[in-house]
């Protein structure tokens, strides 16, 4: 499979034979939800992977704070996640947010900048 032409892509709650073998096959991308275990084997085949960590934060309730220190926050609670996967260069934030006003959305894409510097930072 040439991985430049190829669209598919597991996403994952938890590894299974047809998520790897979809790695195997050469997929170019794969998105895994908090059971990082195909991360090391993906990476090794030569696949990006994406992870996103559960988390009880919502975008939604942090709402109001600081953006930055949310993101600080929110970066805080899944620290270890990040560090036990070193081979997951991506890392998705708040899964699916919603919200009602533009006052949301631009608070919400402040948050988003402040991660994604945090995140690069490190």
């Amino acid at each position: 499979m040439n991985r430049s032409l190829s669209k598919l892509c597991p996403h994952g709650v938890a590894p299974t034979a047809a998520a790897r073998l979809l790695i195997e096959a050469g997929c170019r991308w794969v998105k895994l939800l908090d059971d990082f275990g195909l991360a090391p084997v993906a990476a090794a085949d030569g696949a990006e992977v994406i992870g996103r960590v559960y988390s009880s934060f919502t975008a939604e309730s942090q709402r109001g704070d600081d953006p930055d220190l949310a993101a600080a926050k929110f970066i805080e609670s899944q620290q270890e996640k990040y560090r036990l996967n070193p081979t997951i260069k991506i890392w998705e934030g708040h899964n699916e947010p919603v919200w009602g006003s533009a006052v949301d959305m631009e608070w919400y894409a402040r948050f988003e900048i402040a991660r994604l510097k945090r995140l690069a930072d490190k």
